[in-house]
């Protein structure tokens, strides 16, 4: 198995660069909220690994995990519904080519978004939405059926890349009280891993692009 060493560094510098960037308003007085999240994505697409020009229809995903992460989130108090949030999640799937399995692609999006939230000062209910953009930690775990394949043929060699991601999302909240808050959301995160090594081919990538059904957890500090 072969990961990729320099993720853990890229993911340091980029939870600085938010936590830094939700966090420089510090001065405007504001409302913090610290979410754990999880649930479980679909992944739609038909075909995992492909180009402009090329579909390999033998190439599926399968086996997808559970989401797991965290969100940071900074509410401004003018105009009260409006924040900034960092957000680290993490799953992963299972590749498979020619009905074999090639490797196990894990995925770890870190976003920094613009977030809509209804903040009742009581207990009941409220929604809310976003946008958020980022870049998606990726590594792939090669099983040993692939590796023999790579010792027989030269020209394979698959390695993944840091891809760029963006999500949308939407939900419901129930605020049980104004520091407490459990919610339900949907999320589309768009995430195309580019991937070398794939016998010559150019510009290939995975099609990880999921929508995703998840339950969080919420403590507002306010």
């Amino acid at each position: 198995m072969r990961k990729d060493h320099n993720n853990s560094l890229t993911l340091a510098i980029a939870l600085v660069v938010g936590i830094s960037m939700a966090t420089g308003t510090v001065a405007i007085a504001g409302t913090f909220g610290i979410s754990l999240y999880g649930g479980f994505p679909w992944q739609h697409s038909a075909v995992a690994v492909a180009s402009n020009n090329v579909e390999y229809v033998d190439t599926e995903f399968q086996d997808v995990s559970q989401v797991l992460g965290g969100r940071l989130v900074y509410m401004f108090t003018d105009p009260d519904f409006v924040g900034i949030d960092l957000t680290v999640r993490k799953h992963q799937m299972s590749l498979f080519a020619a009905e074999e399995t090639w490797g196990t692609l894990e995925l770890t999006p870190v976003l920094v978004g613009l977030r809509f939230q209804q903040m009742p000062e009581k207990r009941g209910r409220a929604f809310h939405g976003g946008l958020g953009l980022g870049i998606s930690l990726n590594s792939f775990d090669k099983t040993a059926h692939l590796d023999s394949l790579e010792i027989e043929d030269p020209n394979l060699d698959l390695r993944v890349k840091t891809s760029f991601a963006m999500d949308m999302d939407f939900g419901i909240d129930y605020f049980v009280v104004p520091q407490l808050s459990l919610s339900a959301n949907v999320e589309w995160l768009i995430n195309y891993v580019p991937a070398d090594g794939f016998w010559g081919e150019e510009h290939l990538f995975m099609q990880s692009t999921t929508l995703q059904f998840l339950a969080s957890l919420t403590y507002w500090l306010r």
